[in-house]
């Protein structure tokens, strides 16, 4: 029996232009009016995610920041927040500057709410980078940007390719710290053991419900231990290699809506079962 079902936004719940079907919003609906709970996992921050998520009018708890923050919408309650502390970063980004010179890092708090990035960081965002809006980014020093806990740091540097800087900074094997790829053009640095399978194994804990009652989705690298902690996991046809690897099952593409397919069968056994 499933009781609780997780997934990524970008990539698959979300169609390559960012929207959510309206087959997606019936099945999600009518999955949660059956009595599962619907768990959007991502490593976008909370207040990012809620303006996705209002396509699907969700109400209920979100993973964000990689499995760092769960946060109950709408009244925005905070479930539990794990930061990266400053000695671990510090030591982290101090490595991969020795290393790459033109590395600029940015910092996250406050559950998401803020991002300060080190001087030069805004020079190499692309439009859209952080779906910050009308907020833009402060910058700081770097003693700054790295002076308190963060959420996570990001981390970008011209010229370097996001899966030879993520190769580069789990190289290091730092303490206190975890290295993920998001699929954004940014490497990510957050606390030890944070991860999506972290957040939401936390989240599970709370509710009761054990991983054989979990189903997730997920396409790219942050999912795969999402994927392999679930009891099913569920890939997208259009993931990256290792995640269609660490999953029990694949289904069609983001943009043919696989998640709704499977959560439509997913639907069809619990009425059954009823």
């Amino acid at each position: 029996m499933i009781r609780l079902v997780a997934t990524d936004l970008d990539g698959t719940l979300l169609r390559s232009d960012k929207t959510i079907s309206v087959e997606t919003y019936r099945i999600v609906h009518a999955l949660v009016d059956s009595g599962v709970l619907f768990v959007p996992a991502s490593g976008r921050q909370f207040y990012s995610m809620t303006r996705i998520l209002r396509q699907l009018d969700f109400a209920g708890t979100l993973i964000s920041a990689n499995g760092a923050n769960a946060v109950t919408l709408p009244d925005e309650t905070v479930r539990f927040s794990v930061e990266l502390q400053v000695e671990p970063m510090r030591e982290l980004v101090g490595r991969l500057k020795q290393q790459v010179p033109t590395l600029k890092v940015a910092a996250v708090r406050d559950i998401g709410r803020t991002l300060l990035g080190e001087y030069g960081y805004v020079d190499l965002m692309r439009p859209g980078d952080h779906d910050r809006g009308d907020q833009g980014v402060p910058e700081a020093s770097l003693a700054e940007v790295l002076s308190e806990p963060s959420v996570k740091v990001v981390a970008r540097a011209p010229g370097w390719t996001i899966p030879d800087l993520y190769e580069l900074a789990r190289s290091f094997e730092v303490p206190g710290v975890n290295v993920t790829d998001a699929g954004a053009p940014f490497i990510e640095i957050l606390g030890e053991g944070v991860t999506k399978q972290s957040g939401l194994q936390r989240l599970c804990d709370l509710e009761g419900i054990d991983a054989s009652e979990v189903m997730a989705f997920g396409d790219w690298i942050n999912d795969i231990e999402m994927l392999r902690w679930a009891g099913t996991g569920v890939a997208v046809a259009n993931a990256h290699p290792d995640a269609l690897a660490a999953a029990d099952a694949i289904t069609a593409s983001n943009d043919a809506d696989g998640v709704a397919q499977v959560l439509a069968e997913l639907l069809e056994s619990v009425e059954t079962s009823r």
